[in-house]
């Protein structure tokens, strides 16, 4: 599933990007997650809380935490480097400090939806096309671990406990799931729990 947060103060602007959303997700077939966030706050404290996302369409100019201050923290607080991030801006002022945070786009406003859809189809390309995270869900939330970091994977009942270098997490799901999505990455079968 592809996760996307659309972050605007506007109300009417966040119910036209998740409108636009909806409708490339019923042309395209894409199995989609679309998320809107009122504020910048909002989504730093849904980020903090561990939900991940895949393409974010970042309004700049928001009351409180703007745009530029929300997506500094995800590329140096959050250290996130695979959220790929498109602004959406009337205003062009902040230009310099916008490419400091590695934006993949800048969307003027008002939007158009073949701009929205180009994005869209981009980011998930790049999505696909350099998938290094472990990705799993609790409840609603998603969640992601970096391969690299991960030493084994363990069933226990219906959990599976992911033992990384720091710490040990837990989802429900079955092995048979965790090896489809880890193909191709140097990972061994070698008993059945």
């Amino acid at each position: 599933m592809f996760r996307i947060a659309v972050c605007d103060d506007e109300p009417i602007m966040v119910g036209n990007m998740e409108r636009m959303l909806n409708g490339f997700q019923e042309k395209h077939k894409l199995d989609l997650w679309v998320s809107v966030f009122l504020s910048g706050e909002e989504l730093c404290n849904a980020l903090e809380s561990g939900e991940a996302f895949h393409l974010l369409y970042l309004d700049v100019r928001m009351k409180s935490v703007d745009g530029i201050e929300v997506s500094r923290r995800i590329r140096d607080e959050f250290l996130d480097e695979s959220l790929q991030i498109v602004y959406v801006s009337s205003s062009r002022e902040h230009t310099m400090q916008m490419f400091e945070n590695r934006p993949m786009n800048f969307l003027p406003k008002p939007v158009a939806a073949e701009d929205v859809e180009r994005t869209l189809l981009k980011a998930m390309a790049l999505w696909e096309r350099n998938r290094s995270d472990f990705e799993f869900q609790i409840g609603k939330k998603q969640y992601r671990v970096k391969i690299n970091e991960i030493m084994y994977f363990e069933s226990d009942n219906k959990k599976i406990l992911i033992h990384t270098i720091v710490n040990t997490l837990e989802f429900y799901g079955k092995l048979s799931q965790v090896e489809k999505q880890l193909t191709g990455n140097h990972f061994v079968w070698i008993h059945k729990s």
